[in-house]
């Protein structure tokens, strides 16, 4: 699981992360969301004009860092949701991990 302070997190692209450049053309910049905490961080990492290829990209950049789909969708929704009823716990089963808490801290950790 990719975390960020702790947290887990994972990067986001939505139609809205987008920039126009000098010659017209909007080109789409992630962000960075970290488990329930609202709202994100975004990255100056251009990642084009083709909004489908950002995606992919996005979706390539969680993979290769250990988050799937399902947990990426829990840790947004805890983002922008953070009444909701997800706990970490339930966003590292999501991940496919196993989990312990550790005494010390709020935070599951994978086991």
């Amino acid at each position: 699981m990719y975390e960020i302070d702790g947290k887990p997190a994972c990067l986001l692209i939505t139609e809205n992360m987008a920039r126009v450049q000098a010659d017209g053309e909007r080109h789409f910049y992630p962000s960075f969301v970290k488990a329930l905490e609202p709202g994100f961080t975004a990255t100056d990492w251009d990642y084009g004009t083709d909004y489908p290829a950002a995606q992919a990209a996005v979706a390539e950049f969680n993979a290769e860092h250990g988050v799937n789909k399902d947990a990426a969708l829990l840790i947004v929704t805890s983002s922008m949701f953070p009444a909701a009823p997800i706990k970490i716990a339930d966003i590292f089963r999501a991940n496919g991990e196993e989990f312990k808490t550790d005494p010390e801290s709020s935070i599951a950790k994978p086991a």
